[in-house]
C-alpha cells in the first residue's frame, strides 16, 4: 500500500501550469504562483511532485522550499524564509555558498536554529525590512546565475506581515531573474489573513502573479487515488461512499480510507481525528448558530431558508444572527443558485448529526420537519428533494411508521417516475421492511404482491436483480401465477440463472396451457424464445419469437412485439442472415422507443451492436453498444442487466478492432462491484486481453473464476480462450487439443459455425506444429505432417461452413485460417497464402489475427529462404504487435529476426522494405504513434487538461494518462508531455 501523501491522481494540469511558470523563469521571465485550495485538498503533495520535476534533468533549478507557522498569534519574522534557508543550511547545499555577501547577510536569520555565531554585517531577525528585501534579492539574483531558483512559501494563510511583505516585494520588484516564487494557501481558511486577504484583493499584485485553485477530486480521479492508497480497487458503492463523505477532499477521504469508516452500514461514519478537525467550526459559534446547526443537520446537507424558518424555533431576529453567524463562520454555505444553506463539508454535517443531537431531539425535530412540509410541500422542495422524498425521510427517522410506510411508497412511485429508481430502490426497501410493522388497517392502499412487484422492477433497474428476484419469489409464495413465474424467468436471467430462468418460463407456460394467445402467453413464448437463444437453438429461437410477435400484434401489445422482434432478429443474425436480422432489430429499437419501453430499448441496442458484429460491421457495432450505454448512464441505468450487456458488446467488439486499452477501460468500470455470475462475459473478454498480452497468471485466474459452461456460446469461447492460452504459453499440443475438444463438447447441438470455427482453426494450428516438430527459426525441423488428423479436422470445419455461413467476413476469414493451418501441416504452405488471409481479416477491421497471419506469412518466408519478404512481413507485423502490446506475438517475431539476421524495429525508413505485391514504404520515418495517442496529443498540445481531453474524447482520465506516457515512451529524446508535443510536431507525427 502507498501512503496516500505519496500519491499523485489527477493534478497534471496545475502540475503543466507551475512547470510552464518555471519555463518562463528559466528564460529569464521571473514568475509568481499563487497556489489556492481548501485544507487537505492536496496543495502540500502537488508542490512535492513538482520540486521532483523542477530539481529534475530537465530544470535542474535550485529549490528553496519553507513553511508559514500557525503559533496562535505568535508570529516568526520571514518564518518561511527562515525555515527554507536553515533546511537548505542543513541538508549541505553548496549553492547557498554563491550567494556570497547576500547569504552572509541573512545568516543572522537564522542563527537560532543553527548554533552558530552570525557573520559579520548580517541581519539580525528584527532588522531592517529594506536590508532583508535587498539581501534576498541579491541571494536569488547571483544563485540564479548557476541555476533556476524555484522559491517556495507553503501555507502563507499563516504568514507573518513581513513575509507577505516580502511576497509583494519580490513579485513586484522582478525583472529579469531566473526566479518563480510559488505561494500556497488555503481559500476556506475561517479565521482568515486580512493582509493576505488585501495583498490578493491588490489590482497590481494580481496582474503579477499567476493564480491556481486546487479543486476536490472528481468521482474518477477519488477512485484512482482511493486504489493507489489501499490494498485493492475499491467497489463503485464504495468509492460512493468515500466520495458522499469526503466530497473529494483527499485527505479526508484518506482518513475515511485509514478508519474503514465506511465499511459497516450504519456505523459511525466520522473517524475520531476528523471528527474534532470538523467540529472545531461547530464549537465556536453561539448556543442559538449551535442550535441552527442542529436543526440544518436534521434537515441533510442542505436546507431551505422557509423550513429552517419554520423549524428552528428561534425568533426571526435571532435566527438572522444565529444564520449570519454560521455563515460568516463557513460552517454553512449560501447556494446563491437557490437560495438554500449547504453545510461547509458533508462531514461536518455527519458529525453533528450524530455527536451533536440527541436520540429524543432528533425524533422531535424530524417529527417537526415532517409536519412542517405536510402544511406546506413547497418546504420540502430543496435542491431536486422532492417534499415526497423529505417526508418519507423525516416520518421514518421520527419513528412514526405508519406515516412512514405511506410516504415511503408515495415516494418510491414518484422516483420510478423520474427514472430515479437507486433512490425508488432505497424507498421500496423501506417499505417493504415496514410492511410487517404497521397493523392492517393503517396501511395504504396498496396489495402486498404489488409492492413486492413494483420493489422488485425498481431493484432490477437499480443493478440490485439478485434482490429483486428474491421479492419476486416472495411474491409468489403469496399469489402463485404465470405472470409472476414469467417475471421470476426474466429477472432470473439477469441474475445469470439460466437453467432457473428456463424453469420459470416452462412454469409460466404450464399454467397458461389451453389459452390460446394473449399478452401474458406471448410474454412467456419470448422467454422460451430467450431462453433458445441461449442455448444456441437459433432456428427455434426465431420460431417462438415469431409465435409470439403474432401473440402480441393480436393484442396489440407493442412492448412485447418489440421484443419479439429483437428476439427473431438476433437469431437471424446468427443464422448467417445479419441483414435481414438487423432489420428487425432496428424495427425492434424504434418500437421500444415510441412507446418509451427501456427495457426493450436496451435489449435492442445490446443485440443490434451484436448482428451489426456479425455482418462484419464492427465499427457501428461499437458505435451502437456505446450509444446504448451512454444513453443508459444518462437515464442512471448503466447498472441494470443491460447495462453490463451494452459493455460487454462494446468491450468485446473493441478487442475485435485493436482498441483494447479502451476495451480494458469498460472492463474495468463494469468489474468494480458487480458479481461473477452477471459479468461472464466481461470477464471472459478481459482474459481474451491478458492471453493476448502475455499476462498468463492472469488470465488463469480469471479464466478459473468465470467457471465452466454458463451456455453453449460461452463454453465454446472459453475452450477457445484457454486453446490460446496453452497455445501462446508453448505448450504440448495434446495440451491445446484438449481444450478444443472441450469447446466442442459444449457446443454440442448449437447452430453457432463462428465460435466452432475458432476451434477448429485452434486445433489445425495444434496439428500443424506436431508437423512442424516445434520448428524454431534457425533450425531445419523435421517434417512429419499429420495429415490424417489436420484433414479430418478441416472436412468437419467446411462441413460447418455452409454457404449461407461463409457470406459472413469472420466464417470466410476464419476459413481461409484453418485452410493455410492445413497446408502448413502438409509443408505446403506459401507466403501469398498466409497474406490472403491477412488480407482476410484486414477487410473488416482485425488486426490480431491478421498480424498473426503476417508472422506465418513471414515464417514461411524464412523457411524457404527469402529473407526480403521476411523482413517485409515481419516488420509490419511486429508495428501492429508492439501497438497491441501483444508480447507473446512480439517475442516470436524478435525470435524470428534475430535468427534471419535483421533489426526488427529499423531507425532508416530505406530499410523497411514492403513484402513483393506491397506497396512501398513512406519516404519519412515510421510513426510510432497510435492513431488514438496522436488525437491526444493534439489536444494536449491546445492545451487541455487530461480531465478535458477525456470528456472531449469519451475516455477516462486514466486512460488519458495511459496514452499520454505510452506517447512520451515511443517518442525519442521526450522527458514529458511538452517535449513529446513539440518532438512530435517537427518530426510531423501529429501531421497525419
Amino acid at each position: 500500500m502507498t501512503g496516500p501523501s505519496q500519491i499523485f491522481v489527477g493534478r497534471d494540469s496545475e502540475l503543466a501550469q507551475l512547470e510552464a511558470s518555471l519555463a518562463d523563469a528559466v528564460a529569464n521571465r521571473p514568475a509568481t504562483v499563487m497556489l489556492g485550495g481548501e485544507a487537505g485538498v492536496g496543495k502540500s503533495r502537488l508542490l512535492r511532485r513538482f520540486v521532483e520535476v523542477a530539481r529534475g534533468e530537465r530544470y535542474g533549478a535550485f529549490v528553496l522550499v519553507g513553511r508559514c507557522m500557525d503559533l496562535a498569534g505568535g508570529a516568526v519574522p520571514y518564518a518561511p524564509l527562515v525555515d527554507a534557508l536553515r533546511r537548505a543550511r542543513a541538508g549541505g547545499a553548496e549553492a547557498l555558498s554563491l550567494g556570497g555577501s547576500a547569504y552572509t547577510a541573512l545568516s543572522g536569520l537564522i542563527a537560532d536554529f543553527t548554533g552558530e555565531q552570525p557573520a559579520v554585517g548580517a541581519t539580525a531577525p528584527g532588522g531592517s525590512q529594506l536590508q532583508v528585501f535587498g539581501a534576498v534579492m541579491r541571494l536569488l539574483e547571483q544563485v540564479g546565475e548557476q541555476a533556476p531558483v524555484v522559491l517556495i512559501f507553503e501555507d502563507v494563510h499563516w504568514a507573518d506581515p513581513s513575509t507577505l511583505d516580502l511576497v509583494a516585494f519580490l513579485t513586484q520588484a522582478k525583472s529579469a531573474e531566473r526566479l518563480l516564487l510559488v505561494c500556497s494557501h488555503r481559500t476556506n481558511d475561517r479565521h482568515g489573513n486580512a493582509r493576505l486577504a488585501t495583498l490578493l484583493a491588490e489590482p497590481q499584485f494580481g496582474l503579477s502573479t499567476t493564480p491556481i485553485e486546487l479543486g476536490r477530486f472528481s468521482r474518477d480521479e477519488l477512485r484512482a487515488f482511493l486504489t493507489a492508497a489501499g490494498p485493492a480497487v475499491p467497489s463503485r458503492s464504495e468509492v460512493d461512499q468515500y466520495f458522499q463523505l469526503s466530497q473529494g477532499n483527499p485527505l479526508f477521504a484518506a482518513e475515511l480510507l485509514r478508519t474503514g469508516a465506511t465499511a459497516a452500514p450504519g456505523a459511525a461514519s466520522v473517524p475520531e481525528r476528523l471528527r474534532a478537525i470538523v467540529l472545531s467550526r461547530y464549537q465556536e459559534l453561539s448556543p442559538d448558530a449551535q442550535q441552527l446547526m442542529r436543526v440544518a443537520a436534521a434537515a441533510g446537507q442542505r436546507i431551505g431558508g422557509p423550513l429552517l424558518m419554520a423549524t428552528s424555533g428561534l425568533p426571526p431576529q435571532r435566527l438572522l444572527e444565529a444564520l449570519r453567524e454560521c455563515v460568516d463562520g463557513h460552517a454553512l454555505v449560501v447556494d446563491r443558485a437557490d437560495g438554500s444553506y449547504v453545510f461547509w463539508h458533508a462531514l461536518l454535517r455527519e458529525a453533528v448529526y450524530e455527536d451533536r443531537i440527541l436520540p429524543l431531539e432528533r425524533a422531535l425535530l424530524h417529527a417537526r420537519m415532517a409536519e412542517a412540509i405536510s402544511a406546506d410541500n413547497d418546504l420540502g422542495q430543496v435542491a431536486g428533494l422532492t417534499a415526497k422524498a423529505a417526508l418519507a425521510y423525516h416520518w421514518y427517522q421520527a419513528g412514526r411508521k405508519r406515516e412512514a410506510l405511506a410516504a415511503a411508497i408515495d415516494a418510491a412511485e414518484a422516483a420510478v417516475d423520474a427514472r430515479a429508481y437507486h433512490e425508488a430502490l432505497l424507498l421500496y426497501r423501506r417499505a417493504v421492511e415496514l410492511w410487517p410493522k404497521v397493523a392492517e388497517r393503517d396501511r395504504p392502499g396498496v396489495e402486498w404482491t404489488r409492492l413486492l412487484t413494483d420493489a422488485a422492477d425498481a431493484a432490477r433497474w437499480a443493478g440490485a436483480v439478485a434482490y429483486a428476484v428474491t421479492l419476486i419469489e416472495a411474491a409468489l409464495t403469496a399469489e402463485p401465477g404465470a405472470e409472476l413465474w414469467e417475471r421470476l424467468g426474466s429477472y432470473r436471467w439477469e441474475a445469470g440463472d439460466y437453467p432457473g430462468s428456463a424453469e420459470a418460463y416452462e412454469r409460466a407456460a404450464a399454467l397458461m396451457e389451453g389459452r390460446p394467445g394473449g399478452t401474458v402467453m406471448a410474454r412467456v413464448r419470448n422467454g422460451q424464445a430467450t431462453a433458445a437463444l441461449h442455448d444456441d437453438r437459433c432456428t427455434e429461437a426465431r420460431d417462438l419469437a415469431d409465435t409470439a410477435r403474432a401473440m402480441a400484434a393480436e393484442a396489440d401489445d407493442r412492448a412485447t412485439e418489440s421484443r419479439a422482434l429483437g428476439i427473431a432478429g438476433l437469431a437471424l443474425a446468427l443464422l448467417g442472415e445479419p441483414e435481414e436480422g438487423v432489420e428487425r432489430l432496428r424495427e425492434s429499437i424504434r418500437i421500444a422507443q415510441a412507446i418509451e419501453h427501456l427495457e426493450h430499448l436496451f435489449r435492442g441496442y445490446a443485440n443490434l451492436g451484436v448482428a451489426l458484429e456479425i455482418a462484419g460491421r464492427l465499427r457501428e457495432s461499437v458505435d451502437i453498444a456505446i450509444e446504448g450505454r451512454n444513453h443508459a448512464k444518462r437515464l442512471r441505468l448503466d447498472r441494470a442487466k443491460q447495462g453490463a450487456v451494452l459493455a460487454n458488446n462494446a468491450a468485446a467488439t473493441l478487442v475485435l478492432l485493436g482498441q483494447w486499452d479502451e476495451a480494458l477501460d469498460i472492463i474495468v468500470e463494469e468489474l468494480a462491484d458487480r458479481p461473477v455470475s452477471e459479468t461472464l462475459f466481461l470477464r471472459l473478454t478481459l482474459a481474451d486481453i491478458q492471453v493476448a498480452r502475455g499476462q498468463f497468471d492472469a488470465a488463469r485466474a480469471t479464466l478459473g473464476e468465470i467457471g465452466g459452461q454458463a451456455s453453449p456460446r460461452f463454453g465454446g469461447l472459453r475452450a477457445v480462450c484457454a486453446a490460446e492460452l496453452a497455445y501462446w504459453e508453448r505448450r504440448p499440443a495434446t495440451e491445446v487439443l484438449a481444450r478444443v475438444d472441450e469447446g466442442l463438447a459444449a457446443l454440442e447441438g448449437a447452430q453457432n459455425p463462428a465460435v466452432r470455427l475458432q476451434l477448429y482453426a485452434a486445433g489445425l494450428r495444434a496439428r500443424a506444429d506436431e508437423s512442424d516438430a516445434g520448428f524454431r527459426p534457425g533450425s531445419p525441423g523435421s517434417r512429419e505432417p499429420a495429415r490424417g488428423h489436420a484433414a479430418e479436422l478441416l472436412r468437419r470445419a467446411e462441413a460447418e461452413a455452409t454457404p449461407v455461413a461463409r457470406a459472413l467476413p469472420e466464417v470466410r476469414a476464419l476459413m481461409a485460417w484453418c485452410e493455410a493451418e492445413r497446408d502448413r501441416a502438409a509443408g505446403i504452405a506459401t507466403p501469398e497464402l498466409w497474406a490472403a488471409v491477412a488480407a482476410a481479416w484486414d477487410e473488416f477491421g482485425r488486426p490480431y489475427p491478421a498480424t498473426y497471419a503476417r508472422w506465418r506469412a513471414a515464417l514461411t518466408a524464412w523457411q524457404k529462404q527469402d529473407r526480403r519478404t521476411v523482413r517485409g512481413y515481419c516488420r509490419q507485423a511486429l508495428a501492429t504487435a508492439d501497438d497491441l502490446r501483444a508480447r507473446p506475438l512480439v517475442a516470436r517475431l524478435e525470435e524470428l529476426a534475430k535468427a534471419a539476421g535483421f533489426d526488427p524495429r529499423p531507425r532508416d525508413p530505406e530499410a523497411t522494405t514492403a513484402p513483393t505485391g506491397q506497396a512501398a514504404a513512406p519516404a519519412r520515418p515510421p510513426n510510432p504513434l497510435t492513431p488514438r495517442q496522436r488525437e491526444v496529443l493534439l489536444l494536449v498540445e491546445r492545451p487541455l487538461s487530461d480531465r478535458k481531453i477525456a470528456l472531449e474524447l469519451g475516455l477516462s482520465v486514466k486512460t488519458v494518462n495511459r496514452h499520454v506516457s505510452d506517447a512520451i515512451t515511443k517518442i525519442d529524446g521526450a522527458a514529458d508531455r511538452q517535449d513529446a508535443v513539440r518532438i512530435a510536431r517537427q518530426r510531423g507525427y501529429l501531421d497525419d
